[in-house]
């Protein structure tokens, strides 16, 4: 697939050349290749475009050789942390001499202003309100010095670290522990210098005569030496040192500025918010100042809404409650007696009494016991 069509192609096929485009594997091929200045100039613009497309710490100690990894590893992470440090004393150094220039003081300089206390009459007719307010200013004073102290600390904190990363302690840094592994590396990788030569026979005996490769009968070592591409390797990190040092501060630099830049625009998206909020608590004011009154709560609504619902809906329980009882098959039937009508006799009142009275009066008898059958008694004996 083209790249040019589809760019998103490019970040993965970029990241794995960097990987594979490795000092020892450039230095295999410049050790191969031509001697002339182009070619040098080609391996290391190679190496630089390597390294620049590494965007984690991770990806920049890959590109290390393995030879030197276990010690330029270590002085990156070392770079990184000094990058972070100097890069958080910024910011600090930026929040600070924004609160000088606003006229507040930082929460962590503020000092307790102190308020003496006095007797009624001191406080009413005496100087105690000028007394706190001059050490009301007094404090005030010391606070802004102590601010003076911060920004100045801050800045000399900033230079100290801005001189451990300067050029010349970065390269200085890198060569001397690339010298001290260097003496391992080279005394690991020696190789051999042969001797080519064919024996003939002479009046003294077998005699060794210098050949070439091609036409030889048995060959020796001779010497021992450093393999080519073992010292270009280490040629080139010693050039590449400065490059991958401010790799690795940019690689932090860029994570702080995309940071801030976070951190920026969720503090405008807020501010945005809070003026929102402002001017609509400011249009509900007017409109109930030019109302005259303000008009019902939240909440009075609610419970007006609620009654009127709880009240339809009562009405139709009650409903249905009547409507099963009416329809039951073995419901009693009201027991209240009828009202009298107006042209009926006092005679009738009075005879009704009679009878409920002579109710009341008469009482069941008691069943008569039965005939004694003479339960209990022995029979007469003849």
């Amino acid at each position: 697939m083209s790249l040019t069509v589809n760019p998103t192609h490019y970040t993965p096929l970029a990241f794995a050349t960097a990987r594979a485009l490795s000092p020892a594997i450039t230095a295999q091929i410049a050790a191969q290749a031509s001697s002339d200045s182009a070619g040098s100039v080609s391996a290391a613009v190679v190496r630089h475009l390597a390294y620049d497309k590494c965007i984690t710490t991770g990806d920049l100690i890959a590109q290390i050789s393995p030879n030197y990894r276990g010690v330029v590893g270590p002085l990156i992470r070392e770079i990184t942390d000094l990058a972070e440090k100097r890069g958080n004393a910024n910011s600090s150094l930026r929040k600070l001499e924004a609160h000088k220039a606003n006229g507040t003081i930082p929460s962590h300089l503020s000092l307790r202003v102190p308020e003496l206390q006095a007797c009624k009459e001191f406080r009413e007719k005496g100087t105690l309100g000028s007394i706190n307010s001059g050490i009301k200013t007094r404090v005030l004073e010391v606070e802004k010095g102590l601010l003076d102290e911060a920004i100045k600390a801050k800045k000399a904190e900033i230079e100290l670290l801005r001189g451990k990363l300067s050029h010349a302690v970065l390269v200085d840094t890198f060569t001397s522990a690339l010298r001290l592994r260097w003496t391992d590396v080279k005394a690991d990788n020696q190789t051999p210098v042969f001797r080519y030569y064919k024996t003939v026979a002479g009046p003294e005996g077998p005699t060794k005569v210098a050949s070439d490769l091609w036409d030889h009968t048995d060959m020796e070592v001779v010497d021992w030496r450093v393999h080519e591409a073992v010292l270009k390797e280490y040629a080139d990190l010693q050039e590449d040192a400065l490059p991958i040092a401010l790799r690795a501060i940019a690689i932090v630099e860029n994570a702080q500025t995309a940071m801030q830049a976070k951190i920026e625009k969720k503090k405008g998206v807020q501010k945005t918010a809070d003026a929102m909020n402002v001017d609509d608590d400011n249009a509900a004011a007017k409109a109930v100042g030019e109302a005259g009154k303000a008009g019902p709560s939240v909440q009075s609504l609610v419970d007006k809404a609620v009654a009127g619902k709880v009240k339809a809906l009562q009405a139709q329980v009650q409903k249905l409650s009547l409507g099963k009882t009416a329809s039951k098959p073995g419901a009693k039937k009201s027991t209240s007696t009828p009202k009298a009508k107006p042209g009926a006799s006092s005679t009738t009142k009075t005879s009704s009494a009679k009878k409920v009275e002579k109710k009341k009066v008469d009482k069941p008898k008691k069943k008569s016991a039965g005939p004694d059958k003479g339960k209990g008694k022995a029979k007469a004996s003849n």
